[in-house]
Formats: structure tokens, C-alpha cells, sequence
């Protein structure tokens, strides 16, 4: 799988379950909490999948600059096996990164959900 498709299913899968089964309606009329209730779903949604396309660039980024790096190193007669460790490292440290960066827009994501998700069931009790 590639990182958009994991995106998409995560997306889906934090949507699914954290918005409840009933046709609650994004913006809760008479309530206090206008800044939760102005974000719909869609703008939260957009909001995730911008902090996952800016994950993916910067780790995309940083492998290019692992690779140059190493191109430089090879010109300036560097070890290859200092090379490898190097930019075994930074790629590893990047992907750690992306990791980090994937799990903090879920957390932010989820957390604006159930803030929306409270603020709508007090103003619209069972």
C-alpha cells in the first residue's frame, strides 16, 4: 500500500469512528462554542490530509537530501560503509519523523472530532 491509500483509510476509519451513527448536523445552532462548531467535517478532513501531504514532502525531502549527501560524500572519497550508515540513519530518522507526523495529525484530528462531536450532542440531547 502506499502512503495516499493509508491516508484515505485512515481518514475513513477516524471519520467512522468517532462522528456517532446519527445525522448530527456539523453546525449546532444556539451554542457557545463557535469556534469548534465552525469546522465541518470536510474542513477537518482537509485539515488532516494537509498535515499528511506536508509529512510526505518533508519526508520526501529529507531522503533527497539523504541522497546528495551521499553523492557528495562519494566525491569527496569517503568510506562507502561510512556512506551507508549515514544515510541509513538519516532515513531512518525521517521515517521515524513521518511516523510522528502521521500520529499528531490523527491525535489533532480526533481531538477537534470529539470536541465537535460533545459540542453537538449538548445541544442536541436524546
Amino acid at each position: 500500500m502506499n502512503l495516499k491509500t493509508i491516508s484515505g483509510i485512515s481518514i475513513v476509519v477516524l471519520l467512522l469512528g468517532v462522528v456517532s451513527s446519527s445525522n448530527h448536523a456539523a453546525y449546532a445552532s444556539g451554542t457557545n462554542d463557535s469556534i469548534i462548531l465552525k469546522k465541518d467535517l470536510r474542513q477537518i478532513m482537509n485539515d488532516y490530509k494537509a498535515a499528511l501531504d506536508k509529512a510526505k514532502a518533508e519526508f520526501l525531502s529529507s531522503i533527497k537530501k539523504a541522497n546528495a549527501d551521499a553523492k557528495l560524500a562519494v566525491q569527496k572519497g569517503i568510506p562507502m560503509d561510512e556512506i551507508n550508515a549515514l544515510t541509513k540513519a538519516a532515513i531512518t530518522k525521517a521515517r521515524a519523523e513521518l511516523k510522528l507526523d502521521i500520529q499528531k495529525a490523527k491525535i489533532e484530528a480526533k481531538s477537534v472530532l470529539l470536541q465537535l462531536k460533545a459540542a453537538v450532542d449538548r445541544n442536541n440531547p436524546l
